[in-house]
This record gives structure tokens, C-alpha cells and sequence, in this order.
């Protein structure tokens, strides 16, 4: 689990970390914690690989309520946390789907309880997701939303839910990380999620939406893997 504390003062920094350690301990987690002293050098380059976002509100540089609006921007689903003396932010806090306030002094009781709702709050290890380039920087997408993928020059456009999301990668690179999650190629430009499917008819597969082309040296693979499916919920 990855977690950032975003903290321009360092006894709180090295408060968190301190009840973090203790908290693995006690309940028998790893976690990989990343130290940010401010909200700049935390937004720059920013990844949507945190699961856990301590995040202080009055620091230099950005204010924190600024760099959530910011971090809501590029990740929707990392769960956010403030750890502050400002609770007259708190209502404002619903707007960027903060899940808790921790107010300083922080107590190591109330840093376990808050913490242990926080981690309520992540999707189950059996979700699995695609991180990928969106307009306000990184994407984590959940392969149960994307509906199919398609190649494009040297990009393969990921059709999801949620919009298109494009990546700079060959479908056959995509297909290798994806076939085990129920994904299958209906011809060399399209790799179809089997969870949309709707209906074969002759060479065309009906996705989603679309309706897509199946070339004739991969039918049987296609119909095979769709049926599969249908029994076991995996190809």
C-alpha cells in the first residue's frame, strides 16, 4: 500500500510516519510512505498510485484545500485525508470527497481511528486497475470499466465508462497485460472486455455500444473465450 504525507512541518512528518510504523505493526501491513514538503512538489509529475493522501491545509507555496481540488483533478480515487488545526474547512472538505480531518496535535488514537476509516474506503484487492494518460495528467481506470481497446498509429485508445483514454503502447502489449482480467482479441485492432459483450453475428461482435469486426482466424478463439466466460467469469 502506498500512502503520501504532504506536510510542510517536519514534526508532523515525523509524527505520521511514526504512527504509521506503529499502526503496520499492529495490524500486520506494509506500507511504502512518501514524504512531500509541499503541495507543489507533490502535484508535480503527479501519478494516481496513492492510496492514502495525508494532506496538511496550511502550508507554503499551496494551501491544501487548493492542492485537493488539484489532486481531485488527476485522481478521483485516492482516499484523502487532512491532518490540520483549520476544522472551519471542514464542510469545504465534501467538495474535494475528503474522508476525515485529523486535528493536531494528532493523538496516536485518533490517527488508528481515523486511519482504520480511511482504509475502509479503498476498493477491495480484487479490483483490478490500468493506470493511464488522461488531459489532467494520470488516470487510474478500473479494467471493469473499460469496454474495449483499440489500436491507433502507435497508441491504443482505451474506450472505458468513463470516456476514451489514450496510451502511447501496441495492442499486443496491452493484450498481454489484459488477457488474464477477461480480455480477448476479436480481430488485430480490437481487444474486447468479454464482460461487455452483448451478441455474435457472423464476423461482427456487438460491445458495449459498438460493433465491432471479428476477423475470420479469430473467431473460434473469440466464441471460446466468450463462452468461458459465461460459465466461469474468466477466459
Amino acid at each position: 500500500m502506498k500512502i503520501a504525507v504532504v506536510e510542510d512541518e517536519r514534526e508532523y512528518r515525523e509524527v505520521l510516519k511514526e504512527y504509521l510504523s506503529r499502526y503496520e505493526e499492529q495490524k500486520n501491513l506494509t506500507f511504502e510512505v512518501i514524504e512531500f514538503t509541499n503541495a507543489i512538489s507533490f502535484l508535480e509529475n503527479y501519478a494516481p498510485v496513492y492510496d492514502v493522501v495525508f494532506m496538511d491545509i496550511r502550508m507554503k507555496y499551496m494551501d491544501g484545500m487548493t492542492a485537493a481540488h488539484k489532486l481531485r483533478e488527476a485522481d478521483p480515487n485516492a482516499v484523502l485525508v487532512f491532518v490540520t488545526s483549520l476544522t472551519q474547512y471542514a464542510v469545504e472538505g465534501y467538495s474535494v470527497d475528503a474522508t476525515d480531518y485529523i486535528v493536531k496535535p494528532v493523538s496516536y488514537y485518533d490517527f488508528a481511528l481515523k486511519f482504520t476509516r480511511a482504509l475502509k474506503r479503498l476498493p477491495p484487492p480484487s479490483i483490478k486497475t490500468v493506470i493511464l494518460p488522461s488531459k489532467n495528467g494520470m488516470r487510474r481506470v478500473a479494467l471493469s470499466d473499460v469496454i474495449y481497446c483499440e489500436t491507433s498509429g502507435h497508441n491504443v485508445i482505451f474506450h472505458t465508462s468513463d470516456g476514451d483514454f489514450q496510451k502511447y503502447s501496441s495492442l499486443s502489449a496491452v493484450e498481454r497485460e489484459l488477457k488474464a482480467f477477461g480480455f480477448c482479441k476479436c480481430n488485430s485492432c480490437y481487444l474486447v472486455n468479454l464482460k461487455f459483450v452483448k451478441e455474435i453475428t457472423g464476423y461482427s461482435v456487438k460491445v458495449g455500444d459498438a460493433e465491432l469486426q471479428i476477423s475470420q482466424p479469430r473467431k473460434k478463439a473469440l466464441l471460446a473465450a466468450v463462452k468461458n466466460y459465461a460459465v466461469n467469469g474468466n477466459v
